[in-house]
């Protein structure tokens, strides 16, 4: 007869994690559509669920989607090249602010789409150069300072 989990040794623990892993890797294509079945199926149940998550979790959530901006404000920075247009500086990628160049042409503000996928907000960055926030404020109201 065999051994119950909770009698084996360690290392006969890992010997069927191993087994297990193997296996899910293998049958990945059925583990996803068991679990999109149960879903379908019990959308009430499911929804629950993550609701009472996103209740019980919401200073981990609001962390995440704090860090996810900064990197991608980070890698939207560095795409466009790390410098402000106007002066040249070199600073951190939070004085940096996008601007449009033709604000016509513009579709949604950078750092507002920055949740969005890669593609669709580099297509709004292409439309954009990197002002520090200084340069940017002196870009829009320059005019009105003008004598």
């Amino acid at each position: 007869m065999a051994k119950l989990f909770k009698d084996m040794t360690q290392e006969e623990k890992d010997k069927v994690y191993a087994r297990t892993e193997r296996y899910r890797k293998k049958n990945m294509g059925l583990y996803a559509k068991s679990s999109l079945n149960y879903y379908h199926n019990n959308k009430e149940k499911c929804a629950l669920k993550a609701k009472l998550w996103r209740e019980n979790n919401r200073d981990y959530i609001r962390t995440k989607q704090r860090l996810d901006k900064r990197k991608r404000k980070e890698e939207a920075v560095f795409y466009l090249g790390g410098t402000c247009a106007e002066c040249g500086g070199e600073f951190h990628p939070s004085i940096f602010e996008f601007h449009h160049k033709e604000p016509q042409n513009k579709h949604k503000d950078p750092s507002k789409c920055l949740s969005l996928s890669k593609s669709k907000l580099r297509v709004e960055l292409d439309k954009c150069i990197l002002l520090c926030a200084n340069c940017h404020r002196l870009v829009h109201h320059k005019e009105n300072y003008d004598n």
